[in-house]
C-alpha cells in the first residue's frame, strides 16, 4: 500500500482516477478486491496481481495464510543458512523445466497472443540470463549484493506421457468453451484445470490475451503468479489447488523484441518489452514477495516481517513505476528503495537485480516446498520418445456465434515417424450417436493437413461438448494418446422470435444461498455487456427467486448469459434457471436448466429462424387446457411421441414424472396437485422444452 491511503481511498470514492503528489492512480477490482494502483507511465496497468490472488486463494481456504506459510519457510531458511556457515551446502546449479501454454482464440502462428516459437524462447534466455545474473547481458549487475540465483530454465522436451514435445502447448480457447474476456472464473475453474502438465513436473506458464480485452475481469492486467506452499505444515486445514499452480502472463509482455523482433514476432507493450513481467511473476512463484511486502511500513525486525522477509533489500514504503530519479522512502531506515530489484515495478530497462537473502528463499523453497522440490529432479527436459504412429489433433471452429450448423476445421499432424495414409476420427455431440471421419492420403512426419468438417448434423440446443478421438493411425493404435483427444464447447443458440418489447426475461430459481449467485448478459455480436444482476441476498431455509428483464435486443444479433455460481457447487434442492419471452402464454418459456457448477452458459439469438430440421424450443410441444382442473394434455402436433415428462412445482421440485411409451401417457392426471403455477419439462430425441402452466 502507498502512503497517505486513507486520502487517496477517500478521493477514489469521488473519482476513478486521482492525482496525488504527482502520482496519479486508478481503482479497480480484481479477484473480488477493489483497490487503488497507481498508474505506471500514464497507463491504467496493473504490474502483477499476485497478491490479490494469493488473498483469493487464502479466502476459499485453497492457499495457507502468509503467516502460516512464512513460519514455515523461516525454519527451513534459518536451517540452509546454518547448513551454508558449516560448509555443509553446495548450491548446484539448479533446472527447472517449463511448458509454456500459448492461448489464442484460432489466430495462426505469429497472429496476436498465438506467439511465435521464436519469442517464447526468447523468454526463456531472458529467464536464465536475469536468474544467473549473466555477464554481458541486461540481467547483470556490478552490484555488491547482486546474486547468481543458480537456477536454469528449460523448455520441456517431453509432454507428460513421455513423447516429443518443444514445451510450447498451443490451445485453442474455443476448445475449453472460454471467449476472449478470460473471466477469473474460467481461468481457475477450466482454462487452468483442463490444460495443465503435472506441476510437481513442469513449471506451467500460460500466456493469452487479457491486457487488450475490455470485456475481462483481467483488463489492465500484465499478470500474476501462484505462491508456493508449504503444506507439509502440521494441522493446516486448506484444499490442495495444484491444477492452477503456475504463472499467467499477458502475451503482449512476454518476450523481449531484442530476441524475438517486433516486426515479426508481433506487438509489445512499450516499457515490457524486455520479459522482465515474467521474470517477475516467476520470482513470486518461487517464493519472493515484493520488495515493500505489500504495505507502506518502514518498520522492519530481525526476519524483516514488516517487509519482504529478505533483510538485504532496504525497507521501502511503495512500488515504483519508473527509475527517473533515486527513491527513499524510508529515511529513517537505512538504505535507499529498491528500483532495480526483479521484485519492485519499474519498465523492465531498469530491472537487473536478485539479492543474496532473495536467493537463499528461492532456493530453499525449491529444496522443501511441494510442487517445487520435485521440479528440480525432473526429467522432462530430457529428449521424449518419438513414436512410429503419432497423430496431434486439434480442431477450430469457424462457425458463427449465432450459426445453426456447426462448421469446423480439423487439423491433423503427423508427429510420429511414419507417413500417416489412413486415420480414423470420431466425433460426437453429447450423447448423440458417434460419427467417424477416415481419413486417406499422405502426411510426411512432421506435416500436418487441415480438413473442414462443414454443416456437422447435431441439432441440440444449449452448450454442448464436442468431442474428438483419433481412433486409428494406418490401421493401428495411436501410440501416443496425450493428443489424441479435443472436447470442444459449442452451442446452438435458442431462437428468440422477435415481439412487441424486443425483450426476454430472465428468472432464477435459486437455492437459498443467493449471495454465491449473479449473471452478465453479454452481445456477442458487439462485445458488450447489456445486462447483469447479482450477488443475491441470502434466504435461510428457503427458495430464492430473482428474475432481469434483458430489453433492446437488436435483431439478428446474438447474446449470451453467464450465470456463476462463486462456490462453484450449482444450485441445490433441484434449483434451475430460464429464458422466457413475454408477453406470457402457453409457449413462453424458451429454455431452462438445472445449474450443477460453477458457471452456466445459455446463448440466444433474437429473431433468427433455425432449420426446419431443428428442435423449435418454441413451438414443437403444447399443453392444453392451460388453465387446467383435472386433465393436462399435451400435444405433439408433428413430433413423434416426446421420451418422457416431468413437472416441477414454483420451487423447483419434482411433483410428477412418467416415461412415454403410447399416445395415452399424453394426458396427465394431475387433480392431486394443488392450485398454482407449474413447470412440465417435455424430454424428446431432440433435446427437451419446458412449459409453464395454471393448476386451478
Amino acid at each position: 500500500m502507498k502512503k497517505s491511503t486513507l486520502l487517496k481511498l477517500t478521493f477514489a470514492l469521488v473519482l476513478s482516477t486521482t492525482t496525488m503528489f504527482g502520482q496519479e492512480y486508478f481503482t479497480k477490482k480484481l479477484f473480488g478486491q477493489t483497490k487503488e494502483y497507481e498508474k505506471i507511465n500514464g497507463q491504467n496497468i496493473v504490474r502483477c496481481a499476485s497478491t490479490e490472488y494469493e488473498y483469493d486463494l487464502q479466502s476459499k481456504k485453497q492457499l495457507e495464510t502468509r503467516e502460516e506459510f512464512e513460519s514455515w519457510l523461516a525454519a527451513k531458511i534459518k536451517e540452509a543458512k546454518i547448513d551454508a556457515a558449516n560448509k555443509r551446502q553446495t548450491n548446484a546449479v539448479l533446472s527447472i523445466p517449463v511448458v509454456v501454454h500459448v492461448l489464442h482464440n484460432g489466430q495462426s502462428v505469429g497472429t496476436g497472443p498465438n506467439i511465435t516459437d521464436l519469442r517464447v524462447q526468447s523468454q526463456i534466455t531472458v529467464l536464465n540470463q536475469d536468474y544467473r545474473r549473466m555477464l554481458n547481458t541486461n540481467g547483470y549487475n556490478n552490484d555488491a549484493n547482486g546474486a547468481d540465483i543458480e537456477i536454469e530454465f528449460c523448455l520441456a522436451q517431453q509432454n507428460p506421457t513421455g513423447g516429443l514435445s518443444n514445451g510450447i502447448n498451443r490451445v485453442n480457447i474455443q476448445t475449453l468453451g472460454v471467449n476472449p474476456g478470460y473471466s477469473e472464473q474460467q481461468i481457475q475453474t477450466i482454462l487452468k484445470p483442463r490444460t495443465i502438465w503435472d506441476p510437481t513436473r513442469y513449471m506451467n506458464i500460460w500466456v493469452g490475451d487479457f491486457l487488450n480485452q475490455p470485456s475481462s475481469d483481467l483488463y489492465e492486467v500484465l499478470g500474476y503468479a501462484q505462491f508456493p506452499t508449504g503444506s507439509t505444515l502440521p494441522g493446516l486445514n486448506f484444499s490442495s489447488s495444484a491444477d492452477t499452480d503456475g504463472v499467467i502472463i499477458d502475451w503482449s509482455c512476454f518476450g523481449s523484441k531484442q530476441y524475438a523482433p517486433a516486426a515479426t514476432n508481433g506487438q509489445y507493450v512499450t516499457g515490457y518489452d524486455l520479459g522482465r513481467t515474467t521474470t517477475h511473476e516467476v520470482g513470486h512463484y518461487l517464493g519472493l514477495r515484493h520488495v515493500n511486502g505489500d504495505n507502506s511500513n518502514c518498520t522492519v525486525d530481525a526476519t524483516d516481517s514488516r517487509n519482504d522477509y529478505c533483510l538485504d533489500t532496504p525497507a521501502q514504503a511503495t512500488l515504483h513505476g519508473d527509475c527517473r530519479q533515486q527513491y527513499d522512502t524510508c529515511p529513517s531506515s537505512p538504505g535507499v528503495d529498491n528500483i532495480t530489484n526483479f521484485m519492485d515495478y519499474p519498465v523492465d530497462a531498469c530491472l537487473n537485480k536478485f539479492t543474496n537473502d532473495q536467493k537463499t528463499r528461492i532456493r530453499t523453497v525449491l529444496l522443501n516446498s511441494p510442487r517445487r522440490a520435485t521440479l528440480v529432479t525432473s526429467n522432462v527436459c530430457q529428449r521424449g520418445i518419438v513414436y512410429q504412429r503419432d497423430l496431434e489433433l486439434n480442431v477450430t471452429s469457424t462457425t458463427n456465434l449465432c450459426s445453426q450448423y456447426y462448421n469446423l476445421s480439423l487439423n491433423l499432424k503427423n508427429t510420429g515417424s511414419l507417413t500417416v495414409t489412413s486415420a480414423t476420427i470420431n466425433y460426437t455431440l453429447g450423447n448423440a450417436t458417434v460419427l467417424a471421419y477416415n481419413y486417406t492420403g499422405s502426411i510426411l512426419p512432421n506435416a500436418s493437413v487441415t480438413i473442414p468438417l462443414n454443416n456437422l448434423p447435431f441439432r441440440v440446443i444449449g452448450v454442448n461438448n464436442l468431442t474428438f478421438d483419433v481412433v486409428s493411425v494406418n490401421g493401428g493404435t495411436d501410440e501416443n494418446d496425450i493428443n489424441d483427444n479435443i472436447t470442444l464447447q459449442v452451442s446452438t443458440p435458442v431462437n428468440v422470435p422477435s415481439n412487441a418489447q424486443n425483450s426476454v426475461e430472465f428468472y432464477m430459481a435459486l437455492d437459498p444461498y443467493g449471495s454465491e449467485n449473479s449473471f452478465t448478459v453479454r452481445n456477442l455480436t458487439t462485445n458488450t455487456i447489456v445486462a447483469s444482476g447479482g450477488p443475491y441476498s441470502n434466504t435461510p431455509g428457503q427458495y430464492n427467486y430473482q428474475s432481469a428483464i434483458i430489453s433492446n435486443l437488436v435483431s439478428g444479433n446474438c447474446y449470451e448469459i453467464r450465470f456463476l455460481d462463486s462456490d462453484n457447487d450449482g444450485l441445490l434442492f433441484d434449483g434451475f434457471i430460464g429464458l422466457y419471452k413475454p408477453p406470457y402464454g402457453d409457449a413462453d418459456v424458451l429454455f431452462t436448466t438445472s445449474v450443477t457448477g460453477g458457471e452456466t452458459i445459455i446463448r440466444f439469438a433474437y429473431n433468427f429462424t433455425l432449420g426446419t430440421e431443428d428442435f423449435n424450443s418454441v413451438s414443437s410441444f403444447g399443453v392444453y387446457p392451460n388453465p387446467a382442473n383435472s386433465i393436462l394434455n399435451i400435444s405433439v402436433g408433428n413430433e413423434a411421441l416426446p421420451k418422457a415428462y416431468t413437472i416441477f412445482n414454483t420451487l423447483g421440485q419434482v411433483v410428477k414424472s412418467k416415461g412415454i411409451s403410447a399416445t395415452s401417457d399424453l394426458s396427465i392426471n394431475i387433480q392431486d396437485l394443488a392450485a398454482g403455477i407449474y413447470m412440465i419439462k417435455v424430454d424428446a430425441e431432440k433435446g427437451s422444452q419446458t412449459i409453464k402452466f395454471i393448476k386451478k
